[in-house]
């Protein structure tokens, strides 16, 4: 018998039997999986450290109940993104945390009636002013406005003339809550009225990530989008995403976090990181959450990634994130610090849209501290998950349960059978479907340097060396522009 069969045994009774066999037209087409993580209120009906699939804002709200931080993230990826299947995990706030608040102090009565242009987390809580009112009633309207708004993720008390305005949710995460008056070029506060904005108690404590990957176990997700920039969550999610990529486990999937603060402080926070799968963006005086922001850039770039990892996100906008002040805006210069640090960066267009200026990721040298820019750029990383992906789909595919001979030998055409001259061709036809999408160059290249081979120890196991050459991104043009009369 010359022919392999998987199900058709020899037999006796008279018939005529066919069995199915789809590895040679069969394609692996995972779905793009991404799993935000991220803080609930007591509001919300999901139980902690539990996976929930999430597919609209308003379920968002219900399961980890409205205004959180983990309800606000989910909409802002789906208010980006419908493509990709959205699940969320998530957290209670730490024991022993404490909540960041910010007071609105406000003196002397208006002179004239208006509209008072409070902003908190990027969203305006417009206050009605009436002339003659006394700092304390407006202080009990600006408390009542942002009640009314359960969107918001603080919440508001007022006393005598003193707004408080309290994170819902403990921990290092409030204190980037932007609360501002006046944002847009029209807005302006009512003549005679003084409010003054200032930092109360500041807050601390985070949840720890450990008990996330502990509770998802080895599921597979593209892309980890969480708020937390702290040194310790930080070090776990590099910790295990290094983990998931290793060979052995082949998980892979990138994380994303941002943090809006002063230059010194997201350069500091660029200089400490150095993983090839964590992405952190970084920005000044951001008016949205800095959590949002993460959520946003991750939905636009895994769906993009997933369709070509090799092209550039650059100038694609950002909705529903509202942009720095154009004073404080970073320069190109203060970009190009960032950059070399290892945050990824934004830029704001003629429109007024925040846009990606380049997603990269934090690493920066080797295990030894030798400068090493081989996956600075996401796309590196990616592509090289996406030819590790199509490698393992075709072996997987089409030849599930071969076989493995010498080259030469002289077995039947139907022999579920593999030979290292075989591998050889099927990688070199995997080379030239990459070469067609443009995810690598230089396949004459390849295929002089390709080897495959039976292992010496191992006779059971085939070894290969693969060596692309990924094509590289448009992403920056110089010229010299020479008059001649």
């Amino acid at each position: 018998m010359t022919i392999s069969f998987s199900q058709i045994p020899m037999y006796l009774t008279p018939g005529a039997h066919a069995e199915f066999d789809t590895s040679k037209s069969g394609r692996s087409n995972a779905r793009v999986k991404a799993l935000l993580i991220g803080q609930q209120l007591a509001s919300g009906a999901a139980e902690t450290l539990t996976v929930k699939r999430v597919t609209s804002p308003d379920e968002a709200a219900v399961l980890f109940g409205r205004g959180s931080q983990l309800a606000r993230m989910c909409r802002a990826w789906l208010n980006t993104d419908r493509t990709v299947e959205l699940s969320a995990i998530a957290l209670d706030d730490a024991t022993g945390a404490t909540a960041a608040t910010q007071t609105l102090t406000l003196s002397d009565a208006p002179t004239e009636a208006g509209t008072l242009a409070l902003m908190i987390a990027g969203q305006p809580v417009p206050v009605a002013i009436q002339s003659g009112q006394t700092p304390t009633a407006i202080a009990t309207a600006i408390a009542a406005a942002v009640t009314a708004n359960a969107e918001l993720p603080m919440a508001a008390a007022a006393e005598d003339a003193v707004v408080t305005l309290t994170a819902k949710h403990k921990g290092l995460i409030g204190n980037g809550l932007d609360v501002r008056l006046n944002y847009y070029d029209e807005d302006r506060t009512p003549q005679g009225l003084t409010v003054d904005i200032d930092a109360g108690t500041a807050g601390a404590g985070d949840p720890d990530l450990a008990s996330v990957f502990a509770a998802i176990g080895d599921a597979r997700y593209d892309a980890f989008v969480h708020p937390y920039t702290g040194a310790a969550n930080l070090a776990v999610i590099e910790q295990e995403l290094a983990s998931r990529a290793g060979a052995m486990r082949q998980l892979d999937g990138i994380s994303y976090t941002a943090l809006s603060g002063i230059l010194s402080a997201l350069e500091a926070l660029g200089e400490s990181r150095n993983s090839p799968q964590s992405v952190i963006g970084g920005i000044k005086a951001l008016p949205s959450p800095a959590y949002e922001l993460a959520a946003v850039l991750a939905a636009r770039v895994v769906p993009a990634g997933a369709i070509d990892p090799a092209r550039p996100w650059t100038y694609l906008t950002l909705p529903g994130i509202v942009p720095p002040a154009v004073s404080d805006r970073l320069t190109r210069e203060e970009r190009e610090y960032l950059l070399a640090d290892g945050l990824s960066t934004f830029i704001v267009d003629e429109g007024g849209n925040l846009c990606i200026e380049q997603p990269i990721t934090t690493y920066k040298t080797t295990a030894t501290g030798i400068a090493d820019d081989s996956l600075r750029a996401l796309n590196a990383i990616l592509c090289l998950y996406y030819v590790r992906a199509s490698v393992r789909s075709m072996v997987a595919l089409k030849y599930p349960r071969h076989k493995l001979g010498n080259d030469g030998g002289r077995y039947g055409l139907g022999q579920a059978i593999v030979t290292p001259s075989t591998m050889t061709a099927e990688l070199i036809a995997l080379a030239r479907q990459w070469e067609a999408a443009a995810i690598v160059e230089n396949v004459d290249a390849f295929i002089k340097a390709l080897v495959v081979e039976r292992n010496a120890s191992d006779r059971d196991r085939l070894d290969a060396l693969l060596p692309p050459d990924f094509v590289d991104q448009l992403l920056r043009f110089a010229a010299v522009i020479q008059p001649v009369g």
